[in-house]
């Protein structure tokens, strides 16, 4: 309570004052701020709906209550403060206050509050704020307003506008203070930060799972489900996407080395790194926050901000130092393709008694860990959820992609394309590349993303592929594993090159210099 009345008294003040100020800015009526009468303001204030909760300036107006002009800067500051007040009222005067007194000053700072407000309280205020600013018709499409201020109209941050972030977005979700704090070292600008619709550890990640047999899995899992394959020093492992789909986030340990499986769903990116750095091993959890659409996952030792995508730090101790988590191979294909190749393997299976009670996925008669059950509007949406600044249309923002980095180059290729071309020979630089492409049955593919890719040195030769068997330029056959093309004549290895599949808009924004495979 105490709380309350010291930031109603905060409110009153910076409301009388910039209203003094508003109308003294006006023209041909410039009063001095003592002389304006009580009625006349009371008049103003009532106008933008201030006295119904703040029931006591009436009464100070009525008594002749004078206050003493300050700055517009400071009077800014006392509004951007409110918008985050507990009271949607009180948000929805400092943003319609904002609005009439600052003009387009106040657009950034109306547009990131938008996205919780959408979720709280619907956010009407800030839509017809910004539709008066803006003339357009947005509505309550975030991303929309997000992209025609940071994006169209190439706007920078004002000053201070990262910290500011970092007390919205911690007044909105508490738990997000341990990772947004104003003091935090920093790669990246706040204002690329978005709120994924969730708080932080708020999409639990699965630790260390249950792994059974294969024979074990198959009397629940099906023969032609999706699932990422993994294989490091002679151990394989198969995780279900159903399982990925809703954790997102997977710290296991495979063939001794502690690992991460990190998904994005939104970006369709699903990378696997190793969690040891420089020594220390780490733990990941969902972090409910995503840098230019993709997500931002935290370690449990610094609570430092992570990309899925880059694999470094961007928020956070660790962002200080320039590096990297490594990263493996990763091999999305079905199961009984999996399993073909891996009959050995050990397969992740989450008991129905352990179903996560996860509310985004519970719907009457619906079971959260059906594959394809998550997120399938947003698959069968030809548009990214969440902004999208750097565009390219050589492919559709949700085409499907196979990414590949060496060194400071990077290259796409469109699955639609590799699906008609098993084997194909290709370079990026001063490196030549095979990529293999494997079939999937169209019932396994319900995303429409194709088939497994591996990626191999191929260190001048050429290959082609007769009868299911792998040949070079001299009719040499060639081995298929995880890890390298292996000649068993000669015992030469081609070691597997790391790519990702991914959406092309997601692809593309980090990666804005990319290359696109031509055929």
């Amino acid at each position: 309570m105490k709380g309350d009345s010291l930031r109603i008294g905060v409110f009153t003040l910076c409301a009388f004052i910039a209203l003094g100020a508003w109308l003294l800015l006006q023209p041909k009526v410039q009063p001095d701020p003592a002389g304006i009468a009580a009625a006349q303001l009371q008049q103003q204030l009532q106008s933008l709906d201030l006295l119904r909760h703040l029931p006591s300036l009436q009464a100070r107006l009525e008594a002749g209550e004078r206050q003493t002009p300050q700055s517009l800067d400071e009077h800014f500051q006392g509004f951007l403060n409110l918008l985050t007040h507990r009271s949607g009222l009180v948000r929805l005067n400092a943003a319609t206050a904002l609005t009439d007194l600052y003009g387009k000053r106040a657009a950034p700072y109306l547009i990131m509050a938008l996205q919780f407000e959408l979720a709280f309280s619907g956010g009407q205020s800030h839509i017809e704020a910004l539709q008066r600013l803006s003339g357009k018709a947005f509505e309550r499409q975030w991303r929309l307003w997000y992209q025609w201020w940071w994006g169209e109209r190439a706007q920078l941050p004002p000053p201070g506008f990262s910290e500011w972030i970092s007390t919205m977005y911690s007044g909105f979700i508490p738990s997000f203070a341990q990772v947004l704090a104003p003091d935090r070292a920093r790669r990246i600008e706040l204002h690329q930060v978005m709120w994924g619709q969730v708080a932080l550890d708020e999409i639990e990640a699965l630790n260390h799972p249950s792994i059974v047999s294969a024979e074990e899995a198959l009397q629940t899992l099906l023969e032609d489900e999706m699932v990422f394959g993994v294989e490091i020093n002679g151990e394989t492992r198969a995780y279900p996407l159903r399982y990925l789909d809703v954790h997102e986030l997977l710290n296991d340990t495979v063939g001794g080395r502690p690992i991460l499986l990190s998904f994005c769903t939104l970006c369709g990116s699903a990378v696997l790194f190793d969690r040891e750095l420089e020594g220390e091993v780490h733990s990941f959890g969902n972090s409910g926050l995503l840098f230019q659409g993709n997500k931002l996952m935290f370690d449990r030792t610094a609570y430092s901000l992570w990309s899925n995508i880059y694999g470094k730090s961007l928020i956070g101790p660790m962002s200080q130092e320039d590096v990297a988590l490594n990263r493996y191979p990763l091999t999305q294909t079905t199961l009984a393709q999996w399993m073909a190749l891996h009959p050995e393997t050990g397969v992740l299976f989450i008991q129905p008694s352990e179903l996560a009670q996860d509310p985004r996925f519970i719907t009457s008669g619906v079971d959260q860990y059906e594959p394809g059950a998550a997120y399938g509007d947003y698959r069968q949406d030809d548009q990214a959820l969440y902004p999208v600044i750097a565009q390219d249309d050589r492919l559709a923002a949700k085409d499907w992609v196979f990414g590949i980095v060496i060194g400071e180059r990077s290259k796409a290729y469109a699955m639609a394309a590799l699906s008609q071309k098993p084997v194909l020979n290709d370079s990026l630089g001063n490196t030549d590349l095979v990529l293999l492409t494997e079939a999937v049955p169209e019932s396994s593919d319900l995303w429409k993303q194709g088939g497994a890719v591996r990626a191999y040195l191929r260190q001048g030769h050429t290959f082609r592929m007769d009868h299911d068997q792998l040949l070079d330029e001299r009719n040499q056959v060639w081995e298929l594993t995880e890890s390298a093309l292996v000649n068993p004549s000669t015992q030469e290895r081609l070691e597997r090159v790391v790519g990702e599949k991914a959406y092309w808009f997601a692809w593309y924004e980090f990666y804005p210099e990319t290359l696109v495979y031509q055929d």
